[in-house]
């Protein structure tokens, strides 16, 4: 007797049928039924301006509702109100030119031949601008790369401290003097054959 003759397009067809009734998460649903849409996920939330994800810094501030319509003034009913919230991002400008008046008690050093102070770190001896304001002008001049009267402007609209823009040239002059330690123990870690190599790293 003749086996009955399946075609291979029947037997995938049976096959896939099988997995249906295995499967009935499937997004083709069991027989007799629509087909399940498959889930869709939702896109993540997309950044604003570029804005980059903060912690915040404080908590929420909640503010009454107004009691006249800041668009046409007519007054408003409290019975429907109803909350609205969004996420701001801001800097805080806390300018704030602190002046200082150092009394140094000297005393005679009987090497240098002459009296002596005991410096802080938080000052510069017998200088007008202090350490931070200096920092702050030599990393707008090489960071920013801001020419020296863009400097002078801004650090008097920002911080109300005025100088020539020649100061600032001054500023870099004592920056490098004080790095020259820093620079020698830095030449100190890397081996040079020989003088001509020392002065063309330079």
């Amino acid at each position: 007797m003749n086996k009955p003759y399946r075609s291979i397009s029947s037997g995938r067809k049976i096959k896939g049928f099988t997995n249906k009734l295995s499967n009935p998460e499937s997004p083709e649903g069991r027989p007799g039924q629509p087909p399940r849409e498959p889930a869709r996920k939702d896109p993540p939330p997309k950044r604003k301006n570029g804005a980059l994800p903060r912690a915040i810094g404080r908590g929420p501030d909640r503010i009454d509702a107004p009691c006249t319509c800041p668009h046409c003034q007519k007054q408003t009913d409290l019975s429907k109100t109803d909350t609205t919230s969004f996420i701001q991002e801001d800097i805080v400008l806390r300018p704030q030119t602190v002046v200082a008046h150092y009394i140094h008690s000297t005393a005679w050093c009987p090497k240098c031949r002459r009296q002596v102070i005991r410096k802080l770190q938080s000052q510069l001896p017998f200088a007008p601008i202090g350490p931070n304001s200096k920092a702050a002008a030599l990393y707008l001049r090489h960071e920013l790369k801001l020419p020296y009267r863009k400097i002078q402007q801004a650090m008097s609209a920002l911080f109300g401290l005025d100088f020539v823009p020649a100061s600032s040239l001054g500023f870099e002059k004592r920056a490098r003097k004080n790095a020259d330690p820093l620079y020698e123990d830095l030449i100190g870690l890397y081996p040079l054959k020989d003088e001509k190599n020392l002065n063309s790293n330079q």
